[in-house]
């Protein structure tokens, strides 16, 4: 039988490190794209994929295949799947993958059917503790040339981005030797916050900080209009009695923010949201030709979404 993972965990950064340095170890660099293959779960071609993993590498000693968003896999599928695990080569190299996803494989809900899959492969979790993260943040600011405060630090850390994000961040230090705007992005946070608790000082104290920092308008009402329309498609699927982790599924969004959604709800009647979000893509028009001063317009459809 080849060698069957299961990743699981939040850092997609750290999981695409470790299937790098596999697929280096394993495969020459001129027999990648024939040996190396990426399914998606939910649009896994089956005989294709059956055939794939059973068949022998191409010029290498060993054939990739993930899948990705392995949540997504239809239960007749795994256990089609997993009945030819017994006939899979020691050349196959088979990798489900729920990265980016919950930390713990225990917050994932699989049915029955991955058991087989479970009882065979290697587990291997891509998650960071607060001070690994801060470690990993100093040696990349070491490594791109940023000297980074103990502000600058905090900010990046408490900021909750992945990897990904906090790499960008660096990267953007290192090109304009500027501070991480991260902490405009909480700013944005709170504004949004304010908006979906429907506070009025709260929503415009954040967004004076925001425009006082120079972020561009375009930039924060384009944000609110993607909130208002984000809590109308939360309404709609909780009326239609999905759960919190199903709408999370459905929108591709962080439960987090799901959970907020759904909390902000309440402060907001049913027939509202859809004309909200028709209102402010005019407010979003009215502002990109020029028709209102940009302070003012947001000012204004800050303090009557509040009011409502």
């Amino acid at each position: 039988m080849g060698q069957i993972y299961i990743l699981i965990g939040e850092e997609e950064k750290l999981a695409r490190t470790w299937l790098e340095k596999k697929l280096k170890s394993c495969i020459p660099d001129l027999w990648l794209p024939y040996n190396y293959h990426v399914f998606e779960g939910k649009k896994i071609p089956l005989e294709e994929f059956l055939s794939l993993i059973q068949s022998l590498p191409m010029a290498s000693d060993f054939r990739v295949i993930i899948v990705k968003q392995s949540d997504e896999l239809e239960k007749n599928k795994i256990k089609k799947i997993t009945g030819v695990f017994q006939t899979i080569p020691e050349t196959t190299i088979l990798i489900f993958s729920f990265v980016p996803g919950p930390s713990d494989l225990k917050k994932i809900s699989l049915g029955k059917e991955w058991e087989e899959v479970l009882k065979t492969a290697e587990i291997l979790k891509f998650n960071f503790k607060k001070d690994e993260k801060l470690f990993w943040i100093r040696d990349k600011a070491k490594e791109k040339e940023v000297q980074l405060t103990r502000e600058d630090e905090s900010i990046l850390l408490e900021s909750g981005a992945d990897l990904n994000r906090l790499e960008m961040e660096l990267d953007k230090m290192a090109l304009f030797s500027g501070k991480p705007n991260l902490e405009s992005e909480k700013t944005l946070f709170d504004f949004l916050d304010g908006i979906g608790e429907r506070k009025a000082g709260k929503a415009l104290k954040a967004l004076k900080d925001l425009l006082g920092k120079g972020d561009p308008p375009v930039r924060i009402l384009g944000a609110l209009v993607s909130q208002i329309r984000l809590l109308w498609q939360i309404k709609c699927l909780f009326d239609e009695k999905k759960s919190g982790a199903e709408i999370s599924k459905i929108l591709r969004v962080h439960p987090f923010r799901v959970t907020k959604g759904l909390a902000h709800l309440k402060k907001f009647k049913g027939s509202e949201l859809p004309r909200l979000a028709d209102w402010l893509a005019k407010a979003d028009w009215s502002l990109k030709t020029g028709r209102q001063e940009p302070s003012y317009l947001l000012e204004i459809v800050t303090a009557k979404i509040c009011q409502g």
